[in-house]
C-alpha cells in the first residue's frame, strides 16, 4: 500500500444515535490530498498549501504546519492483539481479515489476497462506528503525475498576485 501513486477512499463515520458523515478522500502521491464531504466542504491539500472552497465558489488559501504526505499506511507498527478473522473473510471471497486494537478501537482490515491490497477498514469505538471502502488504484489520470509518479506539479511562487492560483484544480 505504500507504493501507490493514487487512491480513492470512501469513508462513512456515524455515532451511536445514528448521526452520519460521508466523505471522499481522494490521494496522489506524494503529497496531494482532496476531500469533499457530503453535503459540506471541499479542500484540496498540496503540501503545506491548504485550499478550501468557500461558499462563494472561491479558493480560501491557507497553510498547514505539518506537510501532507501520502501514502501513509503503519497499522503493523500500532496495532495490538492482531488476529484473522475466519468469519468476516467467508462473507468476501479472496480477503484475509485482520483485526486489531490500537487506542481503544477495535479495527478490521479486508486485504485482498491477490493483490495483498487494504480494499475495506472499519474501526469501531464508543459513539465512533467509521467504514471505509479504498478503490481506484493507482488510477490517476493521465497528466497527474509526472513519468517517475512523483512530484508532479511545479509550485506556483506564492507571491500575492499568483493567488489564488487559476489552476488549483488542475494542480491537484
Amino acid at each position: 500500500m505504500n507504493r501507490l501513486t493514487s487512491l480513492v477512499e470512501d469513508q462513512t463515520l456515524r455515532d451511536d444515535q445514528g448521526n452520519q458523515l460521508a466523505v471522499r478522500f481522494e490521494y496522489n502521491a506524494p503529497d496531494r490530498m482532496r476531500y469533499h464531504i457530503a453535503n459540506g466542504p471541499t479542500a484540496i491539500q498540496i503540501g503545506t498549501d491548504d485550499y478550501q472552497l468557500g461558499p462563494d465558489g472561491k479558493w480560501i488559501q491557507n497553510r498547514r504546519a505539518l506537510a501532507v504526505q501520502w501514502p501513509d499506511f503503519h497499522y503493523a507498527r500500532v496495532g495490538g492483539g492482531a488476529r484473522i478473522e475466519t468469519e468476516a473473510m467467508e462473507q468476501v471471497p479472496h480477503t484475509q481479515v485482520v483485526a486489531f486494537e490500537y487506542g481503544g478501537f477495535d479495527f478490521r482490515v479486508w486485504i485482498d489476497t491477490t493483490t495483498y491490497r487494504i480494499t475495506r477498514l472499519t474501526m469501531d469505538g464508543p459513539n465512533h462506528h467509521m467504514v471505509t471502502v479504498y478503490s481506484a488504484f493507482d488510477s490517476a489520470p493521465a497528466g497527474t503525475r509526472s513519468s517517475s509518479g512523483r512530484k508532479p506539479f511545479s509550485r506556483f511562487s506564492g507571491r500575492k498576485q499568483d493567488f489564488p492560483p487559476a489552476n488549483i484544480v488542475e494542480m491537484w
